[in-house]
């Protein structure tokens, strides 16, 4: 997911790239007019080309972050030849109870959890066989029957006899009751291997108590940084507005329009900057969650945001 919303993030970084440098190649040419009119000098001239060609630079740059983020992608997904990126989802304002309480909520749900519990409770049951086979004695009977005269070779019915021997034994599991016995070494052995499990689903609960606590702290921060980039790009777009009535009067030159319409795309890419960030980590979230996204925003999501 982060792979995939990086090169949307790169395909607008480039397309801004793009336009700036169409702006910097008009200033470039509007400037090379004046310059061949005598309006202009070479100072001025070799400023404008310089800024263009930086402009294309800035281009070739972004379109190669672009390609570089592609090809991450197919190498962790195993697709082949190009694919298209879908716009951005809608950016939407979470707010949460506090992380203890998302905790509490959907910690049961988490994989590395599960199966920490699973570990717990098989090493507990390993304990139960292992005590059960070294404590419990074993009982063995042994019965014999015999029989004796009745008919003989010569057909004659001669006296007879029976008898019945036996015998039980019984086995006491002395080597768990004998400190360093084969039993009582297993019976420690798999106590041992029950307090390693407990200590590893009590890391698995902390583990992801702290990454829930600072995936909601980076959201946070990030939508307080939206609210002050939306600002700003509402003010530099104003700006370029004002700056736009003004050059149409004359009262401007191409290049102060330009730089003023460069702070739009600047202040526009920061304010994208920070939603994608801010979705990441919503996806973050939710996957330690084990929930979807959609799921998530429902349920978190700021009505009227």
């Amino acid at each position: 997911i982060t792979a995939y919303w990086t090169i949307a993030a790169n395909k607008i970084q480039a397309d801004n790239a793009s336009t700036l440098a169409e702006d910097a190649k008009t200033q470039y040419e509007s400037t090379l007019a004046m310059y061949n009119s005598g309006i202009s000098d070479e100072l001025a001239l070799n400023q404008a080309e310089l800024a263009y060609n930086q402009a294309m630079l800035t281009v070739k740059t972004a379109e190669d972050t672009l390609e570089n983020s592609k090809d991450a992608l197919r190498t962790l997904t195993g697709i082949g030849g190009d694919f298209s990126i879908s716009p951005l989802p809608e950016t939407v304002y979470l707010c949460f109870p506090s992380a203890e309480d998302v905790f509490v909520e959907y910690s049961e749900r988490n994989t590395a959890i599960r199966q920490s519990r699973n570990n717990l409770a098989s090493a507990r049951n390993t304990l139960d066989s292992t005590r059960l086979d070294s404590y419990v004695p074993t009982i063995t009977a042994d019965l014999s029957y015999s029989y004796r005269g009745g008919w003989n070779a010569s057909w004659d019915y001669g006296s007879s006899g029976h008898g019945l021997t036996g015998g039980i034994s019984i086995l006491l599991p002395i080597g768990a009751i004998l400190p360093g016995g084969s039993g009582d070494t297993a019976i420690r052995n798999a106590e041992d291997e029950v307090r390693i499990q407990s200590l590893a689903l009590m890391q698995s609960q902390e583990d992801l108590m702290s990454s829930i606590r600072d995936c909601i702290a980076r959201i946070s921060q990030y939508q307080d940084s939206m609210d002050m980039a939306e600002k700003s790009v509402s003010s530099a777009e104003r700006t370029y507005e004002l700056m736009n009535e003004a050059y149409e009067a004359g009262l401007v030159t191409d290049s102060e329009l330009a730089d003023t319409r460069t702070e739009v795309l600047t202040a526009r890419f920061e304010a994208l900057a920070y939603n994608i960030n801010q979705l990441l980590e919503s996806y973050s979230l939710a996957y330690m969650l084990d929930i979807s996204i959609e799921d998530l925003q429902a349920e978190y999501g700021i009505k009227g945001e």
